[in-house]
């Protein structure tokens, strides 16, 4: 069953004490293994801004595109398959560190956090595009949203990584950069391997 709002505020109050630096935060989170496989229904609650995002940079391709270039459904199956290798890679990478590494136990807390923390940061993301859709000039704003935002995603990875993985700043900086730069990289590439890069 779908999480519902007061389940996943319950969430975001955990998440929120984490940042903090609270221990206390995982009361707030089911890290159990039933609360490890319902953490993915995280992925339909970012289905709004995903479905926004996925609009805007369909407008992005036909803008830029030459006329005649046609889209349709399998433009959106595409973009779809790679927020899809973009929330997995990271998840799929930490997993097989983490049994060499001895951090398997720490693993379960690792994926719930990860999957509730995209939520916010996804509706973050739907309200720096959301402006550009009617008010395109706004671009160049929006570039500067977005690397604060970004710089606000490592931050608040740092600090959740460290209260997943304790004090050792090496480790923490590790899974900090498993959580965005594969993403990035895969993601670029996956867009012009699939045909749906503007750029």
């Amino acid at each position: 069953m779908v999480p519902g709002f007061t389940e996943v505020g319950y969430y975001m109050t955990g998440l929120r004490l984490l940042i903090r630096g609270k221990r206390e935060g995982f009361g707030y989170l089911d890290i159990s293994e039933r609360g490890d496989a319902r953490s993915f229904w995280a992925i339909l609650w970012c289905m709004p801004s995903l479905l926004l995002s996925w609009g805007w940079w369909h407008w992005m391709f036909i803008t830029i595109m030459p006329e005649g270039v046609k889209t349709g459904l399998p433009f959106f199956a595409r973009l779809a398959l790679v927020d899809a290798v973009d929330w997995m890679l990271p998840l799929l990478i930490a997993a097989m560190i983490s049994l060499p590494l001895k951090l398997e136990r720490q693993f379960p807390a690792f994926v719930v956090v990860t999957n509730w923390i995209s939520v916010p940061f996804s509706f973050a993301h739907a309200l720096i595009i959301a402006p550009i859709i009617f008010f395109p000039q706004v671009l160049s704003i929006a570039y500067l949203a977005w690397l604060a935002l970004l710089l606000v995603a490592v931050f608040v990875l740092a600090r959740r990584m460290r209260m997943v993985y304790g004090a050792n700043m090496a480790l923490v900086a590790v899974f900090v950069a498993l959580q965005i730069l594969p993403g990035m990289f895969m993601e670029d590439y996956l867009q012009r391997l699939l045909g749906v890069a503007p750029f």
